[in-house]
């Protein structure tokens, strides 16, 4: 270890000083030096005197502060509890669909003859107009964005659009699975890729098709007419109908916000004395 004297102590910071402001006197400097300096590793690597630990229930404490008050503003607001309109309609959809509540994501379930039909989605997995552009979209927000806008006496530039949610839909049948991957856009379902599995079904919604299969074709590539058949297909025979994408964007919506309460709380908990 490296012990120092104080007088070799006030040199060295006489030194120091001297180097970093060259300005001040020397009577300063000497003056400023000259004060009782403890030799001890804090002074000398300029340590803080709060400990580490003092330091984290510091920061822990105000953090909690903050969560508590955003869960508050969260309650308040009942964020976290479900839409009377969302309710109705996942009681019709029941009638048709078995609905399956799995945490933060969703799954439906029914069969059309022989062909057993599966729909996942995440609450997380929305995904940015600009990254999936139609030109239907673009009508919509011209003609009718103008009459919601007339009516409502609103600036149509204020309307905020609705955000598309991705979820994914497998019609299976001996051992194959059509896997259509959609997006819930102003309450229509819309395909944005479409290709063949044999993967298990489970592993087809959680993970996707696999990096060695063919990922399918371009499906805005294909024939205008196919792309209109492949279409009506999800809509008339899998049943992916303007209710089920509606009840995609809604449930999307709903558990976002309960999913971000439910986390609040927990880090609440955590953090927590």
């Amino acid at each position: 270890p490296i012990l120092f004297s104080y007088p070799t102590m006030n040199s060295v910071i006489r030194t120091n000083l001297l180097r970093l402001s060259p300005r001040w006197s020397a009577r300063s400097v000497s003056l400023l030096a000259s004060k009782p300096v403890s030799p001890t590793w804090s002074n000398l690597m300029g340590a803080s005197s709060v400990s580490p630990s003092a330091r984290f229930f510091s920061a822990s404490e105000k953090l909690v502060t903050l969560l508590g008050r955003e869960y508050s503003e969260e309650i308040q607001n009942e964020t976290n509890k479900m839409p009377a309109e969302l309710i109705k309609l996942q009681s019709d959809l029941e009638k048709e669909w078995k609905i399956v509540d799995d945490g933060a994501s969703t799954r439906m379930f029914r069969t059309a003859g022989p062909t057993k039909i599966q729909v996942s989605f995440h609450c997380q997995d929305s995904v940015e107009s600009d990254d999936y552009p139609y030109s239907d979209n673009e009508e919509f927000e011209g003609e009718e964005g103008n009459e919601n806008a007339e009516a409502t006496g609103e600036d149509n530039d204020s309307l905020e659009p609705s955000v598309p949610v991705r979820f994914s839909v497998t019609a299976t049948k001996a051992g194959k699975s059509l896997v259509l991957v959609c997006l819930s856009e102003d309450a229509s379902p819309r395909i944005h890729s479409v290709s063949i599995s044999t993967q298990d079904v489970e592993v087809i919604h959680q993970t996707g098709i696999g990096a060695t299969q063919y990922q399918g074709p371009e499906f805005g590539e294909l024939a205008e007419d196919l792309q209109e058949a492949f279409q009506n297909f999800l809509e008339q025979d899998v049943g992916i109908s303007q209710e089920v994408a509606s009840f995609v964007a809604m449930m999307a919506d709903y558990k976002e916000q309960a999913q971000y309460t439910q986390f609040l709380d927990d880090a609440k908990a955590i953090l927590s004395k």
